[in-house]
């Protein structure tokens, strides 16, 4: 549901009603600890940045980057691929020539051992074409693909999102508005061949993908930056995209309000989170909504969360939240929601150290297992920052 290195009363609408859920019990106590860190990188001064993609119990893949000493005009970076086959990682090397290209990249896809992408940005904006440095299950190879397919947003940066399920079924989505007028609404797509463009009804904010006839996306409706925008589920059921109106709430003055990180369970089946920002404050999650097909119902969340950083399915109709809260201590937990009742896990920290944050959070298709990636802090005015995967 993330790019990193861009280096996060009764109504009715058409779509149906909102209405309350069931009874919710919110865990009062940290349950029986269930998550373990599995993977630590070195100590560093500046904070870890991953992307994670995982295919199944047998393939997922990260890569790592940090500043080893960040002062001065030429930091040392730390860079990191790994790998895990289900009982551990181990590093990937990346061979000389192509470690500047592996560590300039802006997103990582996965569809099998022998098929992973590290995607590059354009070397400038006339570029024709970028690069993308692809693993065979023994080698990188060097490939080139249209500069259009992953393109800058206009805060300057680069959000990717690839939904790679096959050599013959790759989607790259470049979120949100790139440009002051007519702006970009579409996906690019390759079929083992040729790229070609497929427009969006709206303009992409966040993914999630379960299948190439299963894609939920975020979207933005607006025609330009300068008018307000419009939030939007899309659906591709393999034909054709569809669009799920949002519920209508009202807004308290001074306020925004908005829905994120969408959670895909199925074709009728899709999460959602929505956020309040009230002045300078900062966002808090107000609550969670599910669209089951046919109508949108309000799920209530525990009041210890203050807001939701990441959510993803745990592989049997329930959700793991990564949230932080409440004030004043604002410790990271790891929430889920299963068969109507909330549980509440505590994060373990690599030992010698403190949580300092969680910044992804992925299920592993097929199974009931979900990793987490964090930054650990070490004590002490020369203590560093440690990357961490996290499995559940």
């Amino acid at each position: 549901m993330r790019a990193k290195i861009a280096r996060r009363a009764l109504a009715m609408t058409g779509a149906g009603a909102l209405t309350l859920a069931g009874v919710i019990v919110s865990a009062s106590a940290a349950s029986a600890p269930a998550w373990r860190v599995v993977k630590t990188f070195p100590a560093a001064e500046g904070v870890w940045s991953e992307n994670l993609s995982v295919s199944g119990a047998q393939n997922a893949w990260s890569t790592w980057i940090a500043c080893k000493s960040c002062g001065g005009s030429n930091p040392v970076n730390y860079f990191f691929v790994e790998h895990s086959a289900g009982s551990g990682w181990r590093r990937i090397g990346v061979p000389a020539p192509l470690v500047a290209s592996a560590e300039a990249s802006v997103a990582l896809g996965t569809s099998s051992f022998k098929d992973t992408w590290l995607i590059d940005p354009p070397a400038s904006p006339t570029a024709a074409t970028t690069r993308v440095l692809r693993w065979n299950g023994s080698k990188w190879l060097v490939r080139a693909i249209p500069a259009w397919a992953v393109h800058l947003n206009l805060s300057g940066t680069y959000e990717v999102v690839p939904e790679i399920f096959g050599p013959r079924s790759v989607w790259i989505f470049s979120m949100g508005v790139d440009a002051f007028t007519k702006p970009d609404h579409y996906v690019a797509r390759f079929n083992g061949r040729v790229w070609t463009k497929l427009q969006m009804p709206a303009i992409p904010v966040q993914v999630s993908a379960l299948s190439p006839d299963d894609i939920w996306v975020l979207g933005a409706t607006a025609a330009s930056p300068q008018k307000a925008s419009t939030q939007v589920l899309m659906h591709w059921n393999g034909r054709r995209w569809r669009t799920v109106a949002l519920p209508r709430v009202r807004v308290p003055a001074n306020s925004t309000e908005y829905v994120n990180d969408p959670v895909a369970l199925g074709p009728n089946n899709v999460w959602i989170q929505r956020q309040i920002l009230r002045g300078q404050a900062g966002a808090v999650t107000m609550y969670l909504q599910h669209w089951n097909g046919r109508f949108w119902r309000r799920v209530a969340k525990p009041q210890q969360i203050s807001i939701v950083d990441n959510m993803t399915q745990d592989g049997h109709g329930g959700l793991w939240l990564a949230v932080n809260g409440p004030k004043p201590a604002y410790r990271w937990y790891i929430y889920h929601l299963n068969g109507g009742t909330w549980t509440r896990d505590s994060v373990p920290a690599a030992s010698g150290t403190n949580v300092l944050d969680l910044i992804d959070l992925r299920w592993v298709p097929g199974t009931r297992s979900v990793f987490a990636a964090g930054n650990m802090l070490q004590p002490g005015s020369t203590g560093g920052i440690i990357g961490a995967i996290l499995r559940h």
